[in-house]
C-alpha cells in the first residue's frame, strides 16, 4: 500500500459532507467546518479491504463522538470521548 494507491481508494468513499484526508499512510477525517478526527494506521501490507474497513472504522467513531460528548446521566458525562486515563483509574 502506498500513500497515493491510500488516497485513489478513499476518492472512492463518501459519506455525507465528510472527507478522508491522508498523511503518509494515515487516515482521518475531516468535516466541512475543519474539525479532524484521530489518526488512523494502515500498514503497507493492508489490502484494499483492509482500508475500506479502516475508514469505516473511522466514520463510525467519529459519528459516536458527539452523543458521547453530550450524554449526561444525572448531569454527569460517564461516557465521553475525553476521559484522562489517570482519572478513570481513579474511578471518575
Amino acid at each position: 500500500m502506498t500513500e497515493e494507491h491510500l488516497q485513489a481508494l478513499l476518492a472512492d468513499i463518501s459519506c455525507g459532507d465528510l472527507r478522508f484526508t491522508t498523511g503518509g499512510l494515515r487516515v482521518r477525517i475531516e468535516n466541512p467546518n475543519g474539525w479532524t478526527g484521530r489518526w488512523w494506521l494502515v500498514n503497507p501490507t493492508d489490502s484494499e479491504s483492509d482500508v475500506i474497513r479502516t475508514a469505516f472504522k473511522a466514520a463510525i467513531t467519529w459519528e459516536e463522538h458527539e452523543p458521547r460528548e453530550r450524554f449526561r446521566y444525572k448531569g454527569t458525562a460517564f461516557f465521553g470521548p475525553h476521559f484522562d486515563v489517570e482519572r478513570l483509574l481513579r474511578g471518575v
